[in-house]
Parts: structure tokens; sequence; C-alpha cells
């Protein structure tokens, strides 16, 4: 048997045959030339080194990769564990173990009764402690194991394989996944949308005034999104365009600017506190409609509608990519207008005739933004 011979007979055989022969190798120096004029000193120096490079050898070509990760606890699923003879797999836990359970678990105090349990996986966990360290005592060892953690059972498929698991940190939820934070009564009031007939007609200034006072006063416009549109909506009575939408994301303020067409033949009367806005399908309310009355006949003039927040007073999130349509009341001359029909009890302003949206195959719910 040759030095090579050896080797492949090592990774063939494992580590206790090749200790095994290793043994033979000191004693028949005659099949290996090269220890015949060595002293015993030097003929157990060559047999250890070769033993160390041999172990090394059987070490690496049993065991071809070794995983360190940090794996999520799934207590509605099993979970895989690979361990190895030569390999001893570390497991963290967030919490201490509450205890570990197995048929073919062998514990550190009944290691010199394996086998008479016959265990083939050896379990190492200091008491308290969220450490767990296991060793497969046999190449073919398999073992389902339980871990009470937290009073929940988690369990884990261990089985002996060729790439084993190094170290694994357990967690309970994903580190990478975002977690909800903790919300105080202080944070619910800060959030809530401050409602102020002045804070809305200065909301309306800024929209207004935006490409001057954006250079002498950024700071006014850090949650500040604009862009031009084209809606119209027409009545009996009248045509209203959209040409321009402003957001300011903080107050939940969205600020339509554009104009009114008096369509009759005599000046037009309106109240502008039942003026709404159709965004897609839905209907919202008018916060403040800033516009010049009576409108003359046959005449078009500037005007501009503010909206905050839902029906509810909550935030809408309405994206200025969304189609804005401004929906005048009828005249107060012929209809009466919504408060006005809770004063007098009679009917309803008649509806606006609006377009279709524009872009194809749009969803009937408006779209939302929660970003700048």
């Amino acid at each position: 048997m040759r030095g090579n011979d050896l080797q492949l007979a090592g990774r063939r055989r494992g580590p206790i045959e090749a200790i095994a022969t290793l043994k033979v190798m000191m004693t028949r120096t005659d099949e290996f030339p090269q220890l015949r004029n060595c002293g015993p000193s030097a003929v157990a120096n060559r047999v250890f080194f070769r033993a160390a490079c041999l172990l090394a050898l059987i070490t690496t070509g049993h065991v071809s990769a070794q995983h360190i990760e940090t794996r999520v606890l799934t207590p509605a699923a099993p979970m895989h564990v690979t361990v190895h003879p030569n390999v001893a797999t570390t497991l963290l836990f967030p919490n201490p173990i509450g205890g570990a359970f197995g048929l073919g678990l062998v514990s550190g105090g009944n290691r010199e009764n394996q086998a008479a349990l016959q265990g083939t996986v050896d379990l190492e966990h200091p008491e308290s402690s969220p450490l767990m360290v296991l060793h497969a005592l046999t190449p073919g060892a398999k073992v389902v194991m339980t871990v009470l953690l937290d009073g929940r059972l988690y369990v884990f498929n261990v089985e002996a394989g060729p790439d084993p698991d190094l170290a694994i940190t357990y967690v309970l939820t994903d580190p990478q996944v975002r977690r909800g934070a903790e919300v105080t009564e202080e944070d619910v009031r800060a959030n809530r949308l401050r409602y102020d007939p002045e804070l809305l007609v200065g909301y309306l200034r800024r929209a207004q005034d935006a490409e001057l006072m954006k250079k002498s006063s950024p700071e006014l416009y850090s949650d500040y999104s604009v862009r031009t549109a084209n809606y119209t909506s027409e009545s009996d009575w009248a045509i209203t365009t959209v040409q321009t939408i402003h957001r300011f994301e903080k107050q939940d303020i969205i600020v339509l600017q554009g104009t009114v067409q008096n369509k009759l033949s005599k000046p037009l009367i309106f109240d502008g506190r039942s003026t709404t806005v159709q965004v897609v399908q839905e209907v919202h309310p008018a916060k403040l409609t800033d516009v010049m009355q009576p409108i003359p006949a046959r005449q078009t003039v500037p005007i501009s509608v503010v909206l905050q927040g839902d029906w509810d007073g909550s935030r809408a999130h309405l994206s200025i990519e969304n189609e804005f349509r401004i929906i005048l009341p009828a005249p107060a001359s012929e209809t009466p207008t919504r408060y006005q029909a809770q004063e007098t009890g009679r009917g309803y302003a008649p509806r606006f005739r609006v377009a279709r949206p524009e872009e194809e195959g749009k969803g009937v719910i408006p779209r939302t933004q929660t970003g700048r």
C-alpha cells in the first residue's frame, strides 16, 4: 500500500479506519521505504505528520461546505438543520430554551450510554441558555427535534449531510421586513389634520404665488408638488376647467386652479359652499372656493378650489395624477343648494355632465399618494 493509496483509502473509509491504517504504517516499514533508515522518533514524527495531513484531507473530503446564516423561526412548518460527524453545529435562539426533545437525541450527560440509547445526534445545551450545539454521531443520522421556546413548540428536521450548517442564528421575525413602529398618543395628535380657514387661505396663496415664493422661502415648499392639466366638466349653466393641480403633502391639501365660463345670458350666482370635486368616481367636498361673483354673462373668470382630507376628517392621500373636475352647484335663483335644502327642505342641485376618464383602463378608485 503506497502513500497515495493510503490517502484514497482514508477518504473512502473514514477517520477511524484511517487511524488503523496509520498504525499499520508504523509497524510495516518494509512497504514504506522512506521510513526504513529513520529512528523510532523520526518514524513517529513522520507518521503523525502524515496522520495530521490525512485527517485534514479526510475532513475536507467529507465536508464540502459550511453555512453561517440567520433564519426566521416558523412554528407552522418544520425547519431543516444539516449536521455532520466532523462538524459541531451551533444554534442560537432569541431567548433561553425551555427544552429539546426527540428520539435519537443524546445529551452530554448520557453520552456514555449512547450505545444503549441508540442515539444518532449529540446535543449540548447549557442550562438557561439560548445556545444549542448539535453533532452527528453517525454518518446517516436523522432526528426530528422539538424545541420549547417562549411557550411555543418548534420542530426541526436534523439530518446528516455533506454540506453542514456551522452556525445558525434564529430570529422571530425577518430583519429585512419592515416592522410597524409603536404609535403614541402624541404621535396621533401630531399627525392629525389641522382644519382652519386661515390655513386654507394661506395654502391657496402659496399655490398661487409658488413661482415667486419658492425662491425666497423654499422651506415652505418642502412637501410641495405641482402639475398642469386640462379637465373640464359642463352643465347647462357653466363650464369648469382645471388647469393646474397643486399638492401639499403634510396637510393633505390639494389646490385646483382653473376657469369657469358662464353659459347663461345673465350673471351667474351660486353658493360656493356646495362646490364639490369629482376625483375619478369619488366626490369630495371643497373646503374653500375662490371665484368672482356674479360671473358676467358669457364670460370666463378664474376659479380656485381647495381640498383637504376626506369626508370623515381623515387623510385622503389623493395623488395629483388623478383627474380632478370641479362641479359647481346650480344657480341660486333656480335650484336650492345643499345648504338651502337643509334649511327649506327642498331638493338638491342637479348633477353635472362629467366626461368619462380620458385614460383607457383606469380604475374607478382614485390613486393615492402617501409620499412627496
